[in-house]
């Protein structure tokens, strides 16, 4: 982790491991290296990852145009939707992939500028750097178990990272008081991204992050959805980004103590649509179905997919992919204000005083050595 205290502004970027990404050549076949790139997030393909091609839709990525399908998740927190996966089929831009409501996956006659698909991003994190940092800073990195209907553990998650996902419950308030006292307001200069569909194709807007009485807000305009009304103006919570451990059985005893330790990286893919995204943004282009020149790509990593020049192949370029150099969801999720990361360090604390108190009187040796145990290891207790 990297702290700028000029701008008090945590970086989180260099626990992410660069994965080489295979994509399909000009012929829409597998295997040849020269149509690779080096990216440090991606999306999976079919055949990498369960659940791959949808996630649940977060209140933000509505506020983007993503719309919610009536069935529920594994959790029946969210509503899922579409997501994009890799490869698109290069010979027919009307053959992308997603799954059915059965997990069942086939052609959706999606084109590449299909408006109502998102993106659930995949990482892989240098594991010994999270292990540092879960050492260094309590409740860093908090693991946790996510359950079936039936109480059954459906996979674990670790948290890095934050982006807007909540409406607040006070949003209506928030609103009102940033029209009658703005001054009670301070825009902090980070903004994240949204995709909004237009007559003339997509432009990418920002939203502003606000803090008020010391807690952190993204404020939006509603663009589409259900229960609030056309082009009003939200108010969303910065939440931790809940990461699936694809690789939890190969996690060291520090994060998984039943975990045989063979892991050389957190293999690790969210499970929510954060926003919606054009696979590519114009359908005329040739080379517009390639992964190495997708918008998607580009906005993950924070990077120029125009015309790009290297990390893929320069003879299969294109040129709108777009340029969300340095304002991408890597730079968005992973360099954030402090406060979060001391607000993880003070509800940490607080857990472990309130679990202090439910062991006091029952073992006595935990509470001797409380200081040397984390958060997660005494969950567990």
């Amino acid at each position: 982790m990297n702290f700028n205290q000029e701008n008090n502004m945590v970086d989180l970027t260099n626990l992410i491991e660069p994965t080489v990404v295979p994509n399909v050549d000009e012929n829409g076949h597998m295997g040849n290296p020269a149509f690779n790139t080096t990216d440090l997030l991606f999306i999976r393909t079919p055949d990498e990852g369960k659940y791959v091609g949808a996630g649940r839709v977060t209140d933000y990525a509505l506020c983007s145009g993503k719309n919610r399908c009536g069935s529920v998740s594994r959790t029946e927190k969210y509503g899922k939707g579409d997501a994009w996966v890799r490869p698109f089929d290069v010979k027919n831009d009307w053959k992308s992939i997603v799954p059915d409501d059965e997990r069942n996956l086939y052609e959706s006659g999606y084109d590449c500028n299909y408006r109502k698909c998102g993106v659930v991003p995949s990482v892989h994190f240098d594991l010994n750097a999270v292990l540092e940092e879960k050492n260094k800073n309590a409740g860093f990195g908090k693991i946790a178990e996510v359950k079936t209907r039936k109480g059954r553990v459906a996979y674990r998650t670790i948290e890095i990272g934050y982006y807007p996902n909540s409406v607040c419950k006070d949003s209506e308030e928030l609103e009102n008081c940033f029209n009658n006292h703005p001054e009670q307001f301070t825009a902090t200069g980070k903004e994240y991204g949204v995709f909004a569909h237009q007559l003339d194709g997509f432009k990418r807007k920002s939203n502003p992050e606000y803090r008020y009485q010391g807690n952190l807000y993204v404020r939006a305009k509603k663009i589409w959805g259900v229960n609030i009304r056309l082009a009003d103006y939200m108010w969303y919570k910065i939440e931790p980004i809940a990461w699936e451990i694809l690789n939890w059985d190969e996690m060291p005893k520090a994060i998984n103590p039943n975990g045989n330790g063979k892991a050389k990286f957190i293999d690790a893919q969210a499970q929510e649509i954060f926003l919606r995204i054009p696979y590519y943004t114009n359908n005329l282009d040739q080379n517009r179905c390639m992964y190495q020149n997708s918008t998607v790509r580009g906005f993950l990593n924070g990077i120029n997919v125009c015309n790009l020049k290297e990390n893929g192949n320069p003879k299969f370029a294109a040129p709108n992919g777009g340029n969300f150099a340095n304002c991408g969801f890597l730079q968005e999720a992973f360099i954030f204000h402090n406060d979060l990361l001391k607000e993880i360090s003070n509800s940490a604390e607080q857990e472990k005083n309130k679990l202090r108190q439910c062991i006091i009187n029952k073992d006595s040796s935990v509470l001797k050595n409380l200081d040397n145990i984390s958060c997660d290891e005494l969950s567990q207790k």
